[in-house]
């Protein structure tokens, strides 16, 4: 099985259970609250599995995406891709106080450092690998691409640039 189809299940794996998370603790507002917070208690280790799961999907991207990905920025976000693995599987690791606890542990302190490594770092290191995608593609119109080593996506097609070695003669 190929790495973008495991990135995919590990997806949809962590969504589901973040789903099902807010049904089974209606006490906590995910409009005030983190979700880290949906580990403590008696329903903790699905939320430790998300994390997990989370962090198994930008592997399995990560994977996918770093041969493709140019010097400059593709490097960039190659390895803030890693430390969001590192800081994601650092959220399932250790875990997080409840927010009206007044006293922070050590365990608590390194969930939150995850937790602002993911969320300030996801955002950067998405942008600059999209970025690096398109700098090696051209996108061109369904009329204008006549060639067949493209993919049409949604009346557009993708074409992969070809080197041109220039011979000398």
């Amino acid at each position: 099985m190929a790495t973008e189809y495991i990135s995919t299940i590990f997806a949809s794996a962590f969504l589901a259970i973040l789903f099902l998370l807010h049904f089974l603790k209606r006490e906590l507002d995910p409009s005030w609250r983190m979700i880290s917070e949906y580990e403590i208690g008696r329903y903790g280790w699905m939320m430790r599995l998300a994390f997990f799961c989370w962090g198994a999907s930008v592997l399995g991207l990560l994977i996918t995406i770093w041969p493709t990905l140019s010097p400059i920025s593709g490097t960039i976000s190659r390895w803030s891709f890693v430390l969001i693995v590192i800081a994601l599987f650092g959220a399932g690791i250790f875990k997080t106080d409840p927010i009206t606890n007044d006293t922070n542990s050590l365990v608590n302190t390194i969930h939150k450092i995850c937790g602002v490594i993911v969320i300030l770092t996801f955002p950067i290191a998405a942008t600059l690998a999209v970025r690096s995608l398109l700098h090696n593609c051209l996108l061109y119109t369904s009329d204008a691409a006549d060639e067949r080593s493209s993919v049409d996506l949604g009346g557009r097609r993708i074409i992969k640039k070809k080197k041109h070695l220039q011979h000398e003669g």
